[in-house]
């Protein structure tokens, strides 16, 4: 699992570099018209594949010797689900993209082809997964911030610097992604890479409910930006991407909490233990959240400009707006998978669903008339008002105080602050 955290690490890093990379090379225009050719194509990815890559992962985990029948499976019903979204998107693309010129229109409508890529090198590589063969997966997983870095280097070498350019590159990297994904398949996975129908109705059993768990999430995060490439103009659009991209700053350390308490909480069969744990983990990433989002957060006006370029100093407000969602946003995730490490999918879904209505009613309400201002308010907001809602799930749950839940000792915080400052040493 070493070789898994080390991954999630790089893309994060990956991640942060290319959105700096990104703005440096388009600018503030540039950048925003970039996001708006992506923002549907990826959406529209999302959607498709009806949670059957998770499915692939369980029956695959538990039948090795047909994984490979399990992700091939899983791939024909993606494909097949892309068509008609994929169709509708095309015909949609103007209104979706009112604020945009006709070229970026045009070249979000080539880049739908981006699901269909997509589909088939991610939906094979979840096989790797199942037979826990980790190492190809997660060449897999970090090979496309890599790509981008290339496209990036490319467009800048050649002159080439606009958005059309670098999806481009981008499409024709997944094509190359494609070949190298089902070669490491090949090697690592048993089993014929041949739909079987019989194994639809299984995979979208499972797979089905995990969409619908995930979708509210989904939207939380997306919604903002897919409402602001029919409203607001690109330059407003790239200020925010880049807000958005500063804001995950200390996400990869909170991220690194989420992606353990799930299984240390579901393997402790004690349930008052089970209870003890999550509060203590608990506690802790909220005062860890705090920290770094108050490091975060001071760092931002020389470091947005610093980073990014002079040009998007008009990110600044956004971003600090943004800072605090983004640590809102990294606890919830910590609550999330605790409660379901407790069993209780469910009551993350309702969560985020409440979540979604207030993302809903704010970006209708703040959008137009504050612009990105109105978009990161709506998202403080949104995602505050899911930590409340998950808070009150975990209190039932646990039968614990909220000051249990959210009260430090002075042990605890010594231990926070200690924490926090060798991760800063180390970094530097």
């Amino acid at each position: 699992m070493a070789g898994v955290a080390v991954a999630n690490a790089l893309i994060a890093v990956l991640g942060f570099c290319t959105g700096i990379l990104s703005a440096r090379l388009l600018g503030q225009r540039g950048r925003g018209e970039l996001a708006a050719i992506q923002t549907w194509p990826n959406f529209i990815s999302l959607v498709a594949v009806m949670g059957t890559h998770e499915a692939a992962v369980y029956y695959g985990a538990t039948d090795p010797s047909r994984a490979r029948t399990y992700a091939a499976s899983a791939l024909a019903l993606a494909l097949i689900a892309d068509v008609p979204l994929v169709i509708a998107g095309y015909f949609a693309m103007p209104l979706l993209l009112s604020a945009q010129n006709p070229t970026i229109i045009f070249a979000a409508r080539v880049y739908l082809l981006f699901p269909f890529l997509l589909d088939c090198y991610g939906i094979p590589a979840v096989s790797l997964r199942a037979v826990r063969a980790f190492g190809p997966w997660n060449q897999i997983r970090i090979a496309p911030g890599l790509g981008l870095v290339g496209v990036l280097l490319l467009a800048w070498l050649t002159g080439f610097i606009t958005p059309v350019f670098i999806a481009s590159g981008i499409l024709a990297f997944n094509i190359v992604l494609i070949a190298q994904t089902l070669l490491l398949v090949s090697r690592h996975v048993d089993g014929r890479f041949v739909p079987d129908r019989s194994f639809w109705r299984p995979l979208l059993t499972y797979g089905l409910p995990c969409v619908f768990a995930s979708m509210p999430q989904m939207l939380n995060f997306r919604l903002d930006q897919m409402l602001m490439t029919s409203i607001v103009a690109p330059s407003e659009l790239g200020l925010y991407v880049v807000a958005v991209a500063w804001s995950g700053a200390s996400a990869p350390l909170l991220g690194a909490i989420s992606a353990v308490v799930f299984p240390r909480i579901a393997s402790e069969p004690d349930p008052r233990e089970r209870s003890r744990i999550f509060a203590y983990t608990i506690r802790n990433s909220l005062v860890m959240a705090v920290l770094l989002s108050i490091l975060v957060f001071v760092a931002t006006p020389w470091a947005v400009p610093l980073l990014f370029g002079r040009s998007f100093a008009g990110s600044i407000p956004s971003a600090l707006l943004l800072v605090p969602a983004a640590g809102v946003s990294a606890f919830n995730l910590i609550l999330e998978e605790g409660i379901r490490g407790l069993g209780d999918p469910v009551a993350v879904t309702w969560s985020e669903f409440g979540g979604l209505l207030v993302t809903a009613i704010l970006l209708a309400a703040l959008l137009r008339p504050f612009g990105i201002v109105g978009a990161a308010i709506a998202s403080l907001c949104a995602y505050s008002a899911i930590s409340v809602l998950l808070l009150f799930q975990v209190r039932a749950l646990t039968a614990l105080g909220f000051t249990d839940l959210l009260m430090p000792s002075p042990e605890e915080l010594v231990e926070e602050l200690d924490r926090v400052r060798t991760t800063i040493r180390t970094a530097l």
